[in-house]
């Protein structure tokens, strides 16, 4: 049972921002952060990632994450990442 076992996924885009639905199915508490690869309109591509989580037993955040423009595409599935 580890930070990888946080599943996440897309939960909408508005604009700039990307909201990720972050879940721990563990039965304790875990820290995480969370990552999603966007494009942004005019082409460039950017990975937006949280800063640490921390999830109770069985919770799911939802986690806005902002880019410096509006977005036009996910280009990979979000993913967990190791806390710093």
């Amino acid at each position: 049972m580890a930070w990888s076992d946080i599943q996440v996924s897309v939960r909408g885009v508005s604009g700039d921002t990307v909201t990720l639905s972050a879940t721990n199915p563990n039965n304790h508490p875990e820290t995480a952060r969370v990552a999603v690869a966007v494009t942004l309109f005019g082409g460039v591509n950017l990975t937006l990632q949280s800063g640490n989580l921390t999830f109770g037993a069985n919770e799911t955040l939802l986690v806005p994450l902002q880019a410096p423009s509006a977005i036009l595409s996910i280009d990979d599935a979000p993913e967990p990442l190791p806390p710093v």
